[in-house]
């Protein structure tokens, strides 16, 4: 049983001293998070009144204005650290008639630092309108400053009016995903 013992010592001892590597804790200043953060921008659901106005007595086709604040970016953390911003939009359109969409990234003193989309067509009766847009923050540096997502909706042919009791409506959902590198 002694001779056991002094294989088993010895046989351990091989074992734990091949298995090691001098420890590498410069690892640890290489290693570099690629964290994602995903939020809603909006959501709106428009119907016919909304597009129509009375102007001089006279009916006339108007756009819609929706503007809503975007406060992620307010951290000094995201926006140092801010690779690229995914924007991805669902549309649905139930009018027969054809739309314009313009996205806007605006900054604090609402100025436009950033068109998304414009003039980005939607057509009539589509129920299953979606589109993406990547912004790679490198080759659009000024979009770190934007604070609010104007949309702004219209129709394509602004010399016929809406039906005012036509009951379709267009509903508008937007998200965004912001893709952050840090080696701290």
């Amino acid at each position: 049983m002694n001779l056991l013992k002094v294989y088993s010592t010895v046989f351990i001892t091989i074992f734990f001293l091949s298995c090691s590597q001098p420890l590498d804790f410069e690892q640890l200043e290489e290693y570099t998070i690629m964290p994602s953060i995903s939020s809603s921008l909006v959501f709106f659901s428009i119907d016919a009144s909304n597009f129509n106005a009375i102007i001089s007595g006279i009916p006339a086709a108007t756009e819609v204005n929706e503007t809503t604040d975007f406060k992620l970016l307010e951290n000094s953390f995201i926006k140092q650290n801010l690779v690229q911003l995914d924007f991805n939009f669902e549309i649905k359109n139930e009018f027969n008639r054809v739309f314009l969409l313009d996205i806007n990234l605006l900054d604090a003193e609402s100025n436009i630092i950033h068109k998304v989309f414009e003039g980005f067509e939607i057509r009539g009766n589509s129920l299953d309108i979606s589109a993406e847009v990547l912004l790679i923050i490198e080759d659009f540096p000024e979009v770190v400053n934007f604070t609010k997502v104007q949309f702004i909706i219209g129709l394509k042919d602004i010399f016929t009016t809406l039906d005012a009791s036509n009951l379709s409506k267009i509903e508008c959902r937007s998200s965004i995903v912001i893709h952050l590198e840090s080696n701290t």
